[in-house]
């Protein structure tokens, strides 16, 4: 029989996960009072490869849902980052989306109250080469916040150090979870432990459909690369949309450019591509000409948890199990709508047959 950590077995949540998803549920928990065990096995997550954009690329392409949640969990962060102690490079940088449009999925968007604004290219900023058609107009949506996700994680897991009698984070891998009687009795790590608490949320991205018992959610990875170029010599005041290829330019506080991203079928492998950063050089060059001649100093990877919804519910048949994934490119604005989401279900305000993000 596997070692177990003694002091563990009252605690009232296992999280499985370590992501902004899995910490800030991790934080709202605490918040209530509740003791939290995160394991958290440092896998290249989305959270540390996503950009920071608290918002869809762009919000006419999703669903009512999906706007739901970002919407919600953007209009969150400033509260949850001034309970942190750390604004984690939190700007509302606005966001300009270049031309051709999805004209019908924007008009749509328009009628149930999406707002924006039409700009010419060339008043945005001169050294776009878009620009250069001087009577062209783009999208620019004021109210679009960027924060550094990694600040975040780093923000999120000091928190957790700080509220050692109510949390406390393993650096470990899950193997499995022992169900008993329709509920998680033990989860397993792959070093021979196990612990054991009241609840269990698994909140481990790409990989939660691997671990969760049946019937589980169909949840596929999906690599994502960025790119970050260091003194370009030039300040992009919004973020830079291209809507037809979903390709993005960002510029830190610092400076740094990042650009990104990509959408990549290549199941567990986070491994950077040269395929991929070539591509991505290249849209960057073409978008941004005075690139041409600088090399990426960087490129990263992560995983996206891949879902045909986000899932926010509790396990079809095991009772204390509840599952908190499949966010795709938005988990980062999403976690603090889906912890308060999570909160409802656990308040009983919302259940599986009437919940939007039911498996």
């Amino acid at each position: 029989m596997g070692k177990t950590a003694n002091s563990d077995r009252q605690a009232d949540w296992i999280i499985i996960g370590g992501g902004i998803p899995a910490l800030v549920a991790a934080f709202y928990l605490q918040q209530r009072g509740l003791r939290v065990i995160v394991i958290d096995n440092n896998r290249p997550s989305a959270s540390r490869a996503g950009a920071g954009i608290l918002s869809p690329l762009p919000p006419w392409h999703y669903p009512p849902e999906i706007l739901a949640l970002t919407t919600a969990g953007a209009a969150a962060y400033p509260q949850l980052l001034a309970a942190l102690g750390d604004d984690c490079g939190l700007q509302q940088s606005g966001m300009f989306v270049l031309p051709p449009f999805d004209d019908s999925a924007l008009r749509a968007w328009q009628a149930q109250g999406g707002s924006v604004q039409e700009k010419l290219i060339s008043a945005v900023h001169p050294h776009l080469a878009a620009q250069k058609a001087t009577q062209a107009s783009g999208l620019w949506l004021p109210e679009v916040q960027v924060l550094q996700p990694r600040r975040l994680l780093q923000a999120l897991r000091r928190h957790i150090t700080r509220q050692a009698q109510y949390a406390r984070r393993y650096v470990a891998s899950v193997s499995s979870l022992t169900v008993v009687d329709n509920k998680v009795q033990r989860v397993e790590l792959s070093d021979g432990r196990h612990l054991s608490a009241a609840k269990v949320l698994l909140a481990a991205g790409a990989w939660s459909g691997g671990l969760c018992p049946p019937p589980a959610p169909a949840i596929t990875p999906i690599r994502g690369q960025l790119l970050l170029y260091r003194n370009v010599g030039i300040r992009l005041p919004p973020v830079v949309l291209q809507e037809e290829q979903m390709f993005y330019l960002l510029q830190r506080q610092d400076g740094n450019l990042l650009v990104g991203s990509t959408s990549e079928s290549c199941g567990f492998d986070d491994r950077p591509s040269a395929e991929a950063t070539a591509v991505l050089h290249q849209r960057a060059q073409q978008l941004l000409p005075l690139l041409q001649g600088q090399t990426p100093r960087r490129a990263w990877t992560g995983l996206r948890p891949a879902a045909k919804k986000p899932i926010i519910a509790q396990h079809a048949t095991v009772d204390n199990l509840y599952i908190n994934s499949g966010h795709f490119r938005y988990g980062v604005t999403m976690a603090p709508a889906a912890a308060q989401h999570l909160l409802r279900l656990l308040d009983g305000e919302i259940n599986n047959s009437n919940n939007d993000y039911a498996a």
